[in-house]
């Protein structure tokens, strides 16, 4: 009698750790998105397909449909961009893609030159 209530506290134990592991062990939460930035190196508007080529790093190839904000567009191949996208039935559905078009190049302050006055003898 005494082995078997042993064994149930020990059972008991057991299942109470085992419990108590598997609540610990949740899996991570998934990102909601991944942001990729480079140089457009491919593009088919028909196919809706375009590849981002970063600088450092794996280029990525994306997908995107009616839902896909294109801001600054329109896209070319050879435009810096940068696109948020998702993994969705094992691809990469962009969310947003924004151009990112270079700025302007800042020109000196003009101000006017003072005129040259006459040197008085």
């Amino acid at each position: 009698m005494k082995n078997s209530k042993t064994l149930a506290l020990a059972l008991a134990v057991v299942t109470l750790f085992a419990f108590a592991a598997a609540a610990k062990t949740t899996t991570a939460a998934k990102p909601h998105g991944v942001t990729v930035r480079g140089t457009v190196s491919a593009l088919d508007e028909k196919g809706k397909t375009l590849t981002i080529t970063p600088a450092k790093g794996v280029a990525e190839a994306l997908v995107w449909n009616d839902a896909t904000k294109v801001q600054n567009g329109p896209l070319a191949n050879g435009e810096t961009a940068m696109a948020r996208y998702m993994r969705h039935d094992g691809k990469n559905v962009a969310t947003v893609i924004t151009v990112q078009r270079p700025e302007a190049p800042k020109s000196a302050a003009k101000t006017p030159a003072k005129a040259a006055t006459p040197a008085k003898h």
